[in-house]
């Protein structure tokens, strides 16, 4: 570009009589969009960058339409040392490919659309095979224990048994399945 090809915004406000000012604000422009840029960049990275993935630090996919059950799970799992992400919809197929969750916290009513019906998919497509997925609701016990079985969730939790106590739940579900793999048996009974 040329300092001339702004000549006529400069002219219109009478700015073309100030020496060097096209060029100075092309540098101004260029410099300011230079570190727009690089902003972005670094957010971008922030944002698909997940950090160290070891298997030191589970990974914990927590969704749910409530925002508050979002913030206060998250808060509770990232205290006690999960990674932890949140998505308030059930199209999460990209999701879990990518982030590679240890444990899914599946909230049965999301909006229109069922948990238990997404965590039936979920077991059929590869990503969501190797996960370990909780069924995560107020819905009462003896509802959640034969829904969970019927969609091959691997068990459940009552959000309304003290949400804070989240992270232990979450730390004995893992503790079990360390002992053994076949956890969903033993949850189930």
């Amino acid at each position: 570009m040329r300092s001339s090809d702004f000549k006529t915004d400069s002219t219109q406000t009478g700015l073309d009589e100030i020496p060097g000012f096209p060029e100075a604000n092309l540098r101004l422009e260029l410099s300011a969009l230079a570190r727009a840029n690089n902003s972005l960049a670094e957010a971008l990275n922030k944002m698909t960058d997940t950090g160290p993935q070891t298997e030191d630090r589970k990974r914990v996919l927590v969704v749910d339409d409530s925002p508050f059950i979002l913030d206060i799970t998250r808060k509770e799992l990232e205290k006690a040392g999960y990674e932890v992400m949140t998505v308030d919809h059930v199209f999460i197929a990209r999701t879990v490919n990518q982030f590679r969750p240890h444990l899914i916290l599946m909230d049965v009513n999301i909006r229109s659309e069922q948990g238990n019906i997404v965590t039936r998919a979920l077991r059929e497509h590869t990503a969501g095979r190797d996960a370990l997925i909780i069924l995560y609701s107020v819905l009462p016990e003896d509802q959640l224990g034969p829904l969970a079985e019927s969609c091959g969730a691997d068990g459940f939790i009552c959000k309304s048994n003290n949400i804070t106590r989240i992270a232990s739940r979450v730390e004995r579900l893992f503790s079990l399945q360390a002992e053994s793999p076949d956890i969903r048996n033993m949850l189930m009974s």
